[in-house]
């Protein structure tokens, strides 16, 4: 699983690593987090988070061209605590 973050790319081999680099891009006030499989803002499935300070919006596009779903959170209560 790829993650990326503005030109930075952390190629994730397994949970635990996964989960320290969503733990350490979370900590930012603010950050557009990309998640897929192969890398890519075009790589589809895919997840962006988009955060600013205390409020998120989750996008999953399933499709390349087809719709998205939007989840959003009015506050994220404990950035640092993330459950994937």
């Amino acid at each position: 699983m790829i993650v990326n973050c503005g030109q930075d790319s952390y190629n994730c081999e397994n949970v635990e690593k996964f989960e320290n680099v969503i733990q350490e891009l979370l900590s930012n006030d603010s950050a557009e987090v990309w998640i897929s499989q192969n890398g890519g803002k075009d790589d589809c499935p895919c997840l962006a988070v988009l955060i600013n300070e205390n409020n998120a919006t989750i996008n999953y596009f399933g499709e390349d061209g087809s719709c998205y779903s939007t989840f959003i959170g009015t506050s994220l209560i404990y950035k640092k605590n993330v459950a994937v």
